[in-house]
């Protein structure tokens, strides 16, 4: 009988940099795939979503009319928009304000990001809320 010795995959380079970014321990790819696979507890997504763009530098660059403000919002660690258009509408769920950190309540006035066609923006999810971004235009 042949012993078969059992390769090592070697770590994924750009998850070992963000594990490194995020000052955690690398993980396994097995105990990385069970914490993307683990449901979130309902408790926890308003510090999900703060916590989520944490690494963020937004700017609120213009304002194009009265419903739409351009905005830079530069992630090193996921995605740059320079010129970012944001649109005025209502919150479909709670959340927090990625400018302020105060809460958001189904229903609030905010701006999040817009966007045409199939392709969606990576932070499509994120919110402002909009008397935040009218009185720093005032």
């Amino acid at each position: 009988m042949i012993a078969v010795k059992k390769a090592r995959i070697p770590p994924d380079p750009w998850m070992t940099t963000l594990d490194m970014l995020a000052g955690s321990q690398p993980m396994s790819r097995d105990v990385r795939r069970q914490q993307i696979a683990r449901p979130m507890e309902k408790t926890s997504s308003l510090m999900a979503s703060t916590e989520a763009y944490g690494n963020v530098k937004i700017s609120l660059l213009e304002r194009i009319s009265e419903t739409i403000v351009t905005v830079s919002w530069i992630d090193a660690t996921a995605s740059n928009y320079r010129e970012q258009m944001w649109r005025v509408g209502a919150a479909a769920q709670h959340g927090v304000c990625v400018l302020s950190g105060q809460s958001i309540s189904r229903g609030d006035r905010i701006y999040r990001p817009a966007w045409y066609g199939r392709v969606r923006p990576e932070n499509k999810s994120a919110m402002m809320l909009a008397d935040t971004v009218d009185s720093s235009f005032a």
